[in-house]
């Protein structure tokens, strides 16, 4: 096409260009052709040293383009093309100076994306990559994990997201069920790699990324656990009844893979309290949880099946943290409370128009009630929050006798209270 060949034409005017150093080059067609022959030996290289390609490209026309600039540091291209799938056509990158590299591909195997990075060079520190496949052996972490000690052993970020669809006829997901907790083993511990879930509407991701400190861990106080940096299921949707069947499914098969121990809803949205003791029926091993708010109904409207599903929940689930981040009544935190009673460190966001010497004060006495409680740190964010707030309730706690043995602290515009 026209494009095409003015893409050729723009590359080879721009690898004589003799101090250029970034080249980030897109198309108007996606898929577009680059012709361009090998370099030869006597032609004058490019001196670039960050190369992004933002169009598809075949690896064919890959190596092509690589031998024009031998002195690359960075790389990025993606390889978008199901028809182009023979990646053992490029020779070994010999970029010695080559230490980022992103890549994204569709419809190509782990098999031939492992010849590939057996070509890559060994001094690689960052390896950006993304695919959309439905082969599962992406999901093998013992086969990254000796294909990175092998190949690339100065490698030191690792970002990884594999996409599947899951518009899939009934039982599909049956035969991709795995060995659970993959991505757990000492070797991704070490290097401080996570691994974590997103489920959106018919599609599920897994990746992998460097640490970062997740909500939880913002306070120095020992409420951390073992299962802290474990793997983190975000959903990014609240489900209708007509979706839930298939959340549920997808939740059970993502648990194949890892064991989940953290859970997310990503969209400011209310969850109705019948689906979120459905979701969390389905992962044992939970440890904290973060919603935005919560759709509560009236006891006496409580069927006798939801209401064993209540007691059942709370007898057996495992979660220590729960963050509310939009309380928009007080019975949405006093029922978490009851449903998590193993729940050390509560995080609750409050609405500016809340009275918080009510609200903490039923808070307390709902706590006092519970002999066996185990919350340790109760933390409230509100916009107006400033010294003489919290002088307030230090004096509401002092006179109603609410507490006696604590610890009130505020960093912005959240307060803590540390219970001893």
């Amino acid at each position: 096409s026209d494009t095409s060949k003015a893409l050729c034409d723009v590359y080879q005017s721009i690898f004589v260009l003799p101090v250029l150093k970034y080249l980030q080059l897109d198309s108007y067609e996606w898929y577009s052709l680059v012709s361009l022959p090998i370099a030869t030996n006597n032609q004058q290289l490019s001196k670039i040293k960050r190369f992004i390609i933002e169009h598809s490209t075949t690896f064919n026309e890959l190596a092509a383009l690589l031998s024009y600039a031998s002195e690359l540091t960075h790389l990025k291209f993606f390889h978008l093309s199901e028809n182009d799938l023979n990646v053992r056509i490029i020779l070994p990158i010999t970029l010695s100076n080559l230490t980022y590299i992103s890549i994204n591909v569709i419809c190509v195997s782990f098999d031939e994306i492992e010849i590939l990075i057996k070509k890559l060079p060994s001094k690689l520190e960052v390896f950006r990559f993304g695919t959309r496949c439905e082969d599962i052996n992406y999901l093998n972490s013992n086969l990254w994990e000796r294909l990175i000690l092998q190949y690339l052993p100065n490698l030191k970020i690792f970002y990884f997201e594999y996409y599947k669809n899951t518009v899939y006829k009934e039982n599909e997901l049956l035969d991709y069920l795995g060995q659970p907790n993959h991505f757990i083993s000492s070797f991704w511990f070490k290097r401080q790699w996570i691994f974590d879930v997103h489920i959106e509407i018919e599609e599920i991701s897994f990746s992998i990324f460097p640490y970062k400190k997740r909500w939880y861990q913002s306070v120095n106080i020992d409420i951390n656990s073992n299962s802290d940096i474990l793997t983190m299921l975000t959903i990014l949707y609240i489900p209708f009844d007509e979706y839930l069947n298939l959340l549920l499914e997808e939740i059970v098969w993502a648990t194949t893979v890892a064991s989940i121990y953290h859970l997310n809803f990503f969209p400011n949205a209310e969850i109705f309290i019948g689906v979120l003791l459905e979701i969390i029926n389905v992962l044992p091993d939970l440890d904290s949880l973060k919603i935005w708010s919560l759709t509560l109904i009236q006891s006496t409207c409580l069927s006798l099946d939801d209401l064993e599903n209540i007691y059942y929940v709370s007898r057996r689930n495992k979660i220590t943290k729960v963050y509310l981040e939009m309380m928009i009544k007080f019975e949405e935190a006093l029922f978490l409370i009851d449903v998590f009673p193993r729940m050390k460190y509560f995080r609750i966001g409050c609405s500016s128009i809340i009275n918080i010497e009510l609200f903490l004060s039923i808070i307390l006495m709902k706590i006092s009630t519970k002999s066996n409680h185990n919350l340790c740190l109760l933390a409230f964010s509100i916009s107006t929050a400033d010294d003489e707030m919290m002088k307030n309730l230090q004096k509401m706690i002092k006179s109603k006798k609410l507490i006696f043995n604590y610890t009130m602290t505020r960093l912005f515009d959240t307060i803590y209270l540390q219970l001893e």
